[in-house]
């Protein structure tokens, strides 16, 4: 089988997602033109993505260690609203409906909640990085929210279908439902929002600079 183009999916990464330098690219692309791997060029694509995602982030260890606490003080922080008797009121309309309307209404309930708590996060870690402008936010927030949805929608499938449940009682299960089920997912997506923050934010620094020396000149 004679391979004549790069895979489409690495192809696309690495136009959108790894670098915004055409010249790398072409040499990437021509390169491959003449190994004709695409273990190579897939090779290439997810280093090139590594070394994109520790530069965006600027403090990667940082990034991680941040979005690896915070879903944990999520969790506790829910735990105090469902305390709160304006949060409890609707939590108790959710249970006022037969099942699954009570269920899939009381996780959506939860996930955006969930969602506006990681929104926050990501204000907050913007703000002590001193990164913080509205279009990074924005864009942060949003993956922030495609995610959180995703996540929601995939727990509910697992959920409604699982026919495990009693593992859930025991204080095993527990944990590795909260490790696999929300922690995990929670730390990526909010590592995700941040370092999409943070390459908005980077995109829009390096336009506003690519302006300003036209005009100047």
């Amino acid at each position: 089988m004679n391979i004549t183009k790069p895979p489409a999916l690495a192809k696309f990464l690495l136009q959108h997602l790894a670098v915004r330098n055409d010249a790398l690219v072409g040499d990437l692309l021509e390169e491959f033109e003449h190994r004709k791997s695409p273990v190579w060029f897939w090779r290439q694509v997810l280093w090139i993505i590594c070394l994109r995602f520790a530069h965006d982030l600027r403090t990667p260890w940082l990034a991680a260690g941040f979005a690896a606490l915070w879903p944990y003080l999520v969790f506790v922080a829910g735990r105090g609203l469902s305390l709160n008797s304006q949060y409890r009121s609707v939590l108790n309309w959710t249970r006022s409906h037969p099942w699954p309307e009570f269920y899939l209404y009381s996780m959506a309930v939860g996930f955006v909640t969930a969602a506006v708590l990681f929104s926050l996060g990501l204000g907050l870690y913007l703000m002590l990085t001193r990164n913080l402008d509205g279009l990074g936010f924005s864009q942060g927030s949003l993956v922030i929210f495609l995610g959180t949805a995703l996540h929601g929608a995939s727990l509910i499938l697992v959920n409604l279908s699982s026919q495990h449940r009693g593992l859930l009682r025991t204080l095993v299960g527990r944990l590795l439902n909260f490790l696999l089920c929300w922690w995990l997912p929670s730390f990526l997506i909010l590592l995700a929002s941040i370092w999409s923050a943070a390459r908005t934010s980077a995109y829009g620094t390096e336009r506003n600079g690519t302006s300003a020396s036209r005009t100047r000149a």
